[in-house]
């Protein structure tokens, strides 16, 4: 076979430092969103959709045949982090976690998966990030770590990342 053939769908998840609830202005937030589907895109990761809420964003992407998902959740995490430190001067300590969470996800799970990450403000009204993750020190909870969605069609990211993308791709 002469050419390369990869479709690997990623469901990416990081929050920030010691989940502080640093995005709450649902302006800088959504447009944070918009920013890393095109970081995405600019490092041959195409964005699905990007969604979260104030202490978390969760990632759809299909990964790239030429980079790992180290790289791309580094580059990532880089790029937003300069963004949002650029957007306040109340964010300048803003960081993000040095953990993250990426799975693969089946294509015929996408459009449920989209749903869930574009209705994340309605679904941690009913489960906190710590339980959904399992990341409590109380008794185990019957549903930790399972995600609930509805159908939805998200359209996919379009346009280009910020200047220093560019010099994160090698």
């Amino acid at each position: 076979m002469s050419q390369s053939l990869a479709q690997i769908y990623l469901h990416i998840v990081f929050s920030t430092k010691d989940r502080r609830p640093l995005l709450q202005d649902l302006s800088i937030r959504e447009e944070l969103h918009r920013y890393l589907g095109r970081t995405s895109n600019s490092l041959g990761c195409p964005a699905l959709c990007v969604g979260g809420v104030a202490d978390h964003v969760h990632i759809l992407c299909k990964l790239g045949r030429s980079i790992s998902v180290s790289d791309l959740v580094k580059g990532l995490k880089q790029e937003s982090s300069v963004w949002v430190k650029g957007k306040s001067s109340a964010l300048r300590e803003f960081y993000w976690q040095s953990g993250y969470g990426a799975f693969s996800v089946s294509p015929a799970h996408l459009t449920v998966l989209r749903a869930y990450i574009m209705n994340q403000e309605v679904h941690h009204r009913k489960t906190s990030f710590q339980d959904e993750v399992g990341d409590r020190k109380e008794s185990p909870s019957p549903n930790r770590g399972r995600m609930q969605a509805s159908s939805a069609m998200i359209p996919p990211f379009q346009g280009g990342a910020g200047p220093r993308v560019a010099r994160l791709r090698r």
